[in-house]
């Protein structure tokens, strides 16, 4: 095992009572490789996501859609 490996960020849901629960860009940003961000940011572009404290929030099934490679909802 080498040390990138042992050092990887992990993706951290956010659990939101009052509505559907998701991720936090910057972390999303931490844990894909940057062109597979690239590709994320493009297919997300227009999307609806949502706010938690300030940030912007990726709904766990739209990103759990793109790395099943399916295709945008709305």
């Amino acid at each position: 095992m080498n040390k990138k490996t042992l050092n990887k960020p992990k993706l951290k849901l956010i659990k939101r009572k009052k509505a559907y629960s998701g991720y936090l860009i910057g972390n999303i940003k931490e844990v894909l490789e940057p062109e597979r961000f690239a590709e994320f940011e493009s297919w997300i572009s227009g999307q609806t996501v949502g706010i938690y404290k300030g940030k912007i929030i990726v709904y766990q099934y739209d990103l759990i859609r793109f790395l099943k490679g399916l295709p945008i909802l709305d």
